[in-house]
């Protein structure tokens, strides 16, 4: 029984570090795209191709959704870990 809760907690100790990887990842993707790759839009190839306009949109949208899903697993997971240490009586 003490060999699984170790190996739970070590599990949820590298689970909550690949979460956190994973969400600076994305925040450094959604600062780029915000701050360096919105000039990009503006050039006019770009304007005159509205399947690249979609395409820059589209990626906008799945980093922001990204980034949104992985804050929710965090915090859950946050709650989990506060939750297995403090049980509810």
């Amino acid at each position: 029984m003490k060999q699984t809760l170790q190996s739970l907690s070590l599990y949820m100790m590298n689970a909550g570090n690949e979460i956190a990887g994973l969400r600076l990842i994305v925040e450094g993707a959604v600062v780029l795209y915000e701050n360096e790759a919105s000039d990009l839009i503006a050039l006019p190839d770009a304007n005159d191709n509205p399947d690249a306009v979609t395409a820059f949109d589209t990626i906008g949208t799945a980093l922001y959704d990204l980034r949104d899903k992985l804050t929710a697993m965090q915090q859950e997971h946050r709650r989990e870990i506060d939750r297995q240490i403090v049980p509810e009586n």
